[in-house]
């Protein structure tokens, strides 16, 4: 395989990789056999260019609408769903922890200042 195509059907699979909603064992495997099949597919036929291999396996866009339709619509559902709480619950984690750590840092200031003027800098001394 050459340079230039084995290029090619990396960024072919980054862009498929990107166009996946969820990405899990399953689609892992997908991007594994995906890989497989292209590459033995340009082993077998040694002139092709890449405009052959893209003609015969699909643009990206094409091969992922084709993987997703295949899938069990209720399974495919509760993964995205899930994916969408899992982010949701990491948002609102990060939100809090900004917050407790802000307030934090208030109290620590706020005890510092109040150390700082109780700190004797400088001693009038009256002599009578």
């Amino acid at each position: 395989m050459s340079q230039g195509i084995s290029k090619q059907l990396k960024q072919y699979l980054k862009e498929v990789r990107l166009l996946l909603p969820i990405y899990g064992k399953e689609e892992r495997i997908f991007l594994k056999d995906l890989k497989e099949s292209i590459t033995e597919y340009i082993e077998l036929n040694l002139g092709c260019t890449w405009e052959d291999v893209v003609s015969h396996f699909e643009e990206p866009e094409d091969a992922v609408y084709n993987y997703i339709t295949s899938l069990d619509q209720s399974q495919l559902c509760k993964r995205i769903s899930l994916r969408k709480t899992i982010t949701k619950a990491i948002v609102i984690i990060t939100i809090v922890a900004v917050v407790v750590l802000c307030a934090r840092t208030y109290f620590y200031y706020n005890l510092y200042k109040e150390a700082h003027s109780q700190i004797l800098t400088h001693e009038t001394i009256i002599i009578e």
